[in-house]
């Protein structure tokens, strides 16, 4: 299944934010840094879909792998004079994870037990965070109600969003039957909508509005799009629906993106440290599963001719199993 996520304003977001000044300067700046992460996206559909085509499924696993070696190498090469001596919190590190984790697989299994588990876990996360010398997420670092909404509205975005793939994903290839070549390149009208809305018409109305009123406009947009998405039918022409609402959706997410970075930056030192956005990555992945029930991670497809004749009912319910 071909997926695709936004830019995430984590540590990066964070040392954008300590680079620029606030106003037009850090508005454009955290505007390319989304727009950068767009392109990327486009770059990961297509080279994605041929993987997942021709090579199969897991090598859209083992690509990460020399792309993360590339990053690691990189981080060898720093701009002099921006060297810092920080500390890893491993307990609360393998704690989060641990809990996240079990989160995940209480939701998609409806399990108590991992639940009650997740739970357990968070609240010794909690715990940890308090004494830790280098915690992950200080208590201080939401203490800001303008950085905790901020914060919770990245989180519920990019629940959504996940869902939305998750959704869009099915309908591609289980109804439409898509390829995935054909479902990668599909999904260029959100990474183009991501680049637009970050990039270009984000930075814009920051400029000219307060932070929460581009944050509403983005969020609203957004809505709309998911609204639009509920019009979907089967063997409907993809220039109705499919691809114009994933291009509505990628600009309000990427308006709302820059608007919650911009949130929830604002007060915040490079030296923190936990980038105050950063926590919301992880979160929202495992926010996500909550937004759909407890469907099959792989759902399996029936053999080809039997797709064309349950499509072919679709579209013509009076049609005979034998016409089709």
């Amino acid at each position: 299944m071909t997926t695709h996520t936004a830019p995430r304003p984590g540590r990066s977001g964070l040392l954008l934010a300590d680079t620029f000044p606030a106003g037009p300067a850090r508005n454009r700046a955290l505007g390319v840094y989304g727009a950068m992460g767009g392109l990327g996206s486009v770059a990961g559909l297509l080279l994605g879909g041929a993987l997942t085509e021709y090579a199969g499924w897991r090598w859209i696993m083992f690509v990460n792998i020399p792309i993360a070696l590339l990053v690691l190498a990189g981080t060898f090469a720093p701009v002099p004079g921006t060297w810092e001596r920080g500390g890893l919190d491993l307990p609360g590190a393998v704690t989060v994870t641990l809990a996240l984790g079990s989160l995940v697989y209480a939701i998609n299994s409806l399990s108590l037990t991992f639940g009650a588990v997740a739970v357990a876990l968070l609240v010794a996360f909690a715990f940890i965070q308090r004494g830790a010398r280098s915690p992950m997420l200080p208590p201080g670092v939401l203490a800001d109600r303008g950085r905790a909404g901020a914060n919770l509205v990245m989180l519920l975005m990019g629940a959504g969003q996940l869902a939305t793939f998750y959704f869009l994903t099915l309908y591609m290839q289980s109804i439409e039957q898509y390829s995935p070549m054909t479902t990668g390149p599909a999904y260029l009208p959100f990474a183009v909508g991501i680049g637009i809305g970050s990039g270009v018409i984000g930075p814009r109305l920051q400029a000219r509005a307060s932070t929460r009123i581009v944050l509403v406009t983005g969020m609203a947009v957004a809505a709309a799009a998911m609204g639009w998405f509920s019009l979907l039918t089967p063997g409907q022409n993809p220039l109705l629906v499919l691809l114009p609402a994933q291009l509505a959706g990628g600009i309000g997410l990427g308006i709302g993106f820059v608007a919650a970075t911009i949130g929830g930056v604002r007060g915040a030192r490079r030296t923190t440290p936990a980038s105050p956005p950063g926590w919301s990555t992880s979160a929202s992945r495992s926010a996500a599963p909550s937004a759909w029930p407890s469907w099959p991670a792989s759902p399996s497809r029936p053999p080809r001719a039997d797709r064309r004749a349950r499509r072919c009912q679709t579209r013509s319910p009076a049609a005979t199993p034998a016409a089709c």
